[in-house]
């Protein structure tokens, strides 16, 4: 395109985010998802003014709205997959640890009921979409996050946790996240891979032992023989309770497994780990 057209189409931008920077502010309204989506949207492609469109996603994030809130967080996930926004890890994590974990009961002031005060709120149940856009928006800050080594134990602990109130349908968005967050930490020390690979491979025994639904069942496994390769590949030890419970898990499940490619699969994994053994 000639340098008019590039101008042109320039300018364009600059005026669609002008305009959905002007429509943005305020109460939430029927479509205001979809005016902040394309904002986050022109903002990959015009990084001039990336700082002030990610201070509207931060602060559209903070409403109240539930079904709102886990749009913006997708239209924020489209942002940091570009490239264009920088390290926003701890903005990110800010955002979503409050969707992801029990909310702490506040203290009050004068005399309140002593067992009240020291009951311990419910866990989080991980199954509506604001959950699952908060997971994807972790996942996608994490590749543009520059201090891995210092919240790599910290992340895959807390996602690592959550199956443990995770429904079967969300299950795949925390295998996902989890996976590309090894993925993208293959470098780290070993003694940081380590720490946080062993809860990982405890939690994630549970989509191993999913016999209802095999694309659960499938990602798990090839998960586990990640976790299990990067070990072998970078050099750290896992200890041998957790390769025992792995391989406990693993033997049930190759001998009830019904579909002989991840049975396969799980023989793969059962050989892996009493060679280690």
């Amino acid at each position: 395109p000639s340098l008019s057209s590039r101008l042109r189409e320039s300018q364009a931008v600059v005026s669609t985010q002008s305009t959905g920077m002007e429509a943005s502010a305020g109460r939430v309204f029927p479509g205001k998802g979809t005016v902040v989506g394309a904002l986050a949207d022109t903002a990959c492609h015009n990084t001039a003014q990336v700082g002030s469109v990610v201070e509207v996603l931060v602060r559209e994030a903070r409403k109240k709205d539930k079904d709102y809130v886990a749009e913006v967080m997708k239209s924020f996930g489209r942002l940091l997959k570009s490239n264009s926004a920088g390290d926003q890890w701890k903005v990110v994590w800010d955002l979503t640890i409050p969707h992801l974990t029990p909310k702490q009961p506040e203290e009050e002031d004068g005399e309140g009921d002593e067992e009240e005060m020291k009951e311990e709120p419910g866990p989080v149940i991980i199954q509506t979409e604001l959950h699952e856009a908060s997971i994807r928006l972790l996942e996608a800050a994490w590749c543009g996050c520059t201090t891995k080594e210092s919240h790599f134990v910290e992340s895959s602990t807390l996602l690592s946790n959550l199956f443990k109130t995770c429904t079967w349908q969300k299950q795949p968005v925390l295998l996902s996240a989890l996976d590309m967050l090894i993925k993208e930490s293959k470098d780290l020390e070993s003694t940081v891979l380590s720490s946080g690979m062993e809860e990982c491979l405890k939690h994630i025994m549970r989509g191993v032992d999913d016999v209802k639904h095999q694309h659960v069942r499938l990602s798990a496994i090839k998960l586990t023989m990640s976790v299990l390769e990067l070990a072998r590949k970078r050099g750290f030890s896992l200890t041998s309770g957790t390769l025992e419970t792995v391989l406990t898990h693993f033997r049930d499940q190759v001998s009830s497994e019904g579909n002989q490619n991840l049975k396969a699969l799980g023989i793969e994994v059962v050989t892996f780990i009493e060679q280690i053994l």
